[in-house]
């Protein structure tokens, strides 16, 4: 878990790579709303997802997903890991660069 730093304009926006390698692994992910991407691949309502980043939302959030491991919570959350591999495999990849070509090709 990174620490937000949204206040800052001249960060580069890493990729969602721990999402993604969760993804390609078939795992459910733990992770906050500050992290780029998080939300917009995974979903506002994801599970998983912290408000924060302190012990105290930590430890409640390993908690809850220990507690709640293979319940419904679990299981959204792997269909939502799923639904990211299925957009970043290599096929979905392939085809929306085929798109992009197209579009400008024209």
């Amino acid at each position: 878990m990174r620490p937000d730093y949204a206040d800052d304009p001249d960060r580069s926006i890493p990729p969602f790579t721990k999402g993604i390698t969760a993804a390609a692994c078939n795992a459910g992910i733990l992770t906050n709303r500050n992290v780029d991407d998080a939300l917009d691949l995974l979903g506002e309502d994801y599970p998983y997802m912290l408000d924060d980043i302190d012990d105290s939302s930590l430890n409640e959030g390993f908690r809850y997903l220990k507690d709640t491991y293979g319940d419904t919570p679990w299981q959204e959350a792997l269909d939502r890991v799923m639904e990211l591999k299925n957009r970043t495999s290599h096929q979905s990849i392939a085809a929306q660069l085929h798109s992009v070509i197209q579009a400008v090709s024209r």
